[in-house]
């Protein structure tokens, strides 16, 4: 079942972490009162070149609502997407937390010579039979995947065309994941439908329900 969400990334700019993590947390709490969920993270400490330093998904009842919610400045990363569970494990609602939950979000860029549409469906196709193996073989607790909705007529193209998080629950088990064949594999198979010289986005974070 697919949910619908506006994905923000910010920077921390000149702001000290500590106080970037209570602005960022308190910002989207106000946005909480005109949503019907919001999630918001902030970089773990654990970063060292991140360019980002806070993520956060809002979601709306559509698609419609999503892209009505976006703003319409170009510079700013916000992108409204579709939201899907890739896989988890059986007990993953159970260990995943509603406060300071670990996760890897990554997001991508299609290849030049994909459409939006195709480079989805390689993706939910072959490439998400992988996520599953990284969710029965490594220490991923939930893989969730979110596309880039089209753009309206003269809307902005979005700044990226998915945004994965996989979760876990330690720094020292994403450690272990990344070392996987499983992992491995990801990665390999990213070459076929990503755009390998894009600008990157990633991001080790600490997610808040709120």
């Amino acid at each position: 079942m697919s949910t619908f969400k506006v994905v923000r990334m910010a920077k921390r700019g000149d702001k000290l972490p500590a106080e970037f993590r209570q602005e960022w947390l308190e910002r989207h709490r106000e946005v909480r009162r005109a949503a019907s969920k919001v999630v918001a993270a902030v970089a773990h400490d654990s970063n060292k070149d991140a360019e980002y330093s806070g993520m956060s998904s809002v979601y709306y009842g559509s698609a419609a609502e999503a892209r009505a919610a976006l703003g319409d400045d170009p510079s700013k990363v916000e992108v409204a997407c579709e939201e899907q569970v890739v896989s988890q494990q059986g007990d993953a609602d159970r260990l995943i937390k509603p406060t300071g939950q670990i996760k890897l979000v990554r997001a991508y860029i299609r290849r030049k010579d994909l459409t939006l549409a195709k480079f989805k469906d390689y993706w939910l196709k072959t490439h998400a039979n992988l996520h599953k193996r990284l969710v029965s073989e490594t220490p991923v607790l939930r893989s969730r995947v979110s596309f880039a909705l089209p753009p309206e007529a003269g809307g902005n193209e979005p700044q990226f065309d998915a945004v994965v998080e996989l979760y876990v629950s330690s720094t020292d088990d994403l450690g272990a994941l990344l070392s996987t064949p499983a992992m491995a594999l990801v990665r390999k198979d990213e070459e076929n439908f990503v755009q390998s010289d894009a600008p990157s986005i990633a991001l080790v974070a600490e997610e808040y329900v709120l």
